[in-house]
């Protein structure tokens, strides 16, 4: 049994479930753990799993010990959003306090590329930010998953889009989270688990109906409209096999980091 680790997350529960449920011939037999994004990226940093979903920018602080998968990532022009209870102007960010999902986000990464390192940040589970801006305990959230798919049901709206912003000043997607495999694996392991992952994504994409009882088991939110909006937007062919421009998205993601001191120097993708 090989131990593996993803988030309870509509698209990675989609492109797992073939896999982790023996619908696909696999000679590797995954057991996984399903945690927040957060949790992930912390225990990749202990390089707890030998195969594990973590945000893009903590694959650049992990790239000595993890080989990015070119399979299973969330690659999309659709970002994290800053939404509130009332209009802010964004053009500074000075005194404002901002709930965001995990300091290893790629989220947060995207937050501070894009507004600087001014406003005071509160790191929460992302499933608890629409509560923590309604509450009054922030000023504006910074909003991942399902909940950039349902803010307004809770009155709250949005201020920008994340994706929206990066794409239009980069001009190329945001590499948002990957799979990634320790270095310390057999070679020939490594191809047998891309290849299984690979397999899983595409059974899953021509049988969207068969991940759903594992997808809904699994979900924050339930709603089916919510978590077929989830998975259309964040699984496409970069997450069935990664393209060359998407690994040149994510060496520009780290170029982006680095120039902002968010990333050390060395921080490269190698694939």
């Amino acid at each position: 049994m090989l131990d593996i680790a993803y988030s309870p997350c509509p698209n990675d529960t989609f492109c797992f479930d073939a896999w982790v449920h023996g619908k696909i011939d696999s000679c590797v037999k995954p057991r996984p753990t399903l945690a927040d994004i957060q949790q992930l990226n912390a225990w990749a940093y202990e390089k707890r799993y030998p195969v594990t979903k973590v945000s893009t920018y903590c694959l650049g602080n992990i790239t000595k010990d993890y080989l990015m998968l070119p399979s299973g990532a969330a690659i999309s022009p659709t970002g994290p959003k800053l939404i509130a209870q009332v209009p802010f102007d964004l053009s500074s960010m000075k005194g404002r306090t901002v709930a965001i999902p995990g300091l290893d986000t790629t989220a947060y990464l995207l937050f501070r590329i894009l507004f600087g390192d001014e406003a005071q940040v509160i790191p929460c589970r992302y499933d608890e930010i629409l509560s923590c801006i309604c509450k009054g305990e922030a000023d504006i959230g910074l909003i991942i998953h399902e909940t950039r798919f349902i803010f307004q049901n809770v009155g709250l709206i949005e201020l920008a889009d994340l994706g929206t912003l990066y794409t239009e000043r980069y001009h190329c997607p945001i590499p948002l989270g990957v799979i990634a495999a320790r270095r310390d694996l057999p070679s020939s392991l490594i191809e047998q688990i891309s290849s299984s992952i690979e397999e899983s994504v595409h059974f899953a994409l021509l049988n969207p109906a068969s991940s759903k009882p594992y997808v809904l088991s699994n979900a924050q939110e339930t709603d089916e409209n919510v978590i077929k909006q989830h998975i259309e937007t964040y699984v496409n062919q970069e997450t069935l096999h990664m393209s060359k421009e998407a690994t040149k998205a994510i060496n520009t993601f780290f170029e982006l980091a680095i120039d902002h001191a968010l990333l050390p120097k060395e921080a490269r993708l190698a694939l």
